[in-house]
């Protein structure tokens, strides 16, 4: 596992998100798990809360170290992620392939992992 979170990062790196703690990767995480929280209270999970919190907690880093002059690109990066993220779960948990929907489940939790990993609670 920790070799694919390796590859995310230098994923993330290659794709111009290379401060990991930046707001362009903030805008990102927020995004994903906005995704997150609405997947898992579809899905009555009781991590849901956990979500809200991690997500209110990356929202407040982003609006402390962003300006208004990045507001509208950092939404247009949080959409996005949502919508990608969004994807990959409902690959998850409505694909047909069982090999695809495994791929999904351990891809959407390991981007989860990588963005709940810079919050300390």
């Amino acid at each position: 596992m920790a070799g694919l979170i390796l590859f995310m990062s230098k994923g993330l790196m290659a794709s111009g998100f290379d401060d990991p703690l930046g707001p362009r990767h903030i805008a990102s995480c927020a995004g994903r798990l906005s995704a997150q929280m609405a997947h898992e209270w579809l899905m009555q999970s009781d991590a849901a809360e956990a979500t809200e919190r991690h997500r209110a907690h990356l929202l407040d880093v982003l609006a402390a170290i962003s300006g208004p002059e990045a507001e509208a690109a950092l939404l247009n990066l949080r959409i996005e992620a949502k919508a990608a993220h969004a994807a990959l779960l409902r690959r998850a948990t409505f694909g047909d392939d069982p090999a695809d929907r495994a791929w999904a489940t351990r891809t959407a939790e390991a981007h989860v992992r990588v963005c709940t990993a810079m919050l300390l609670s």
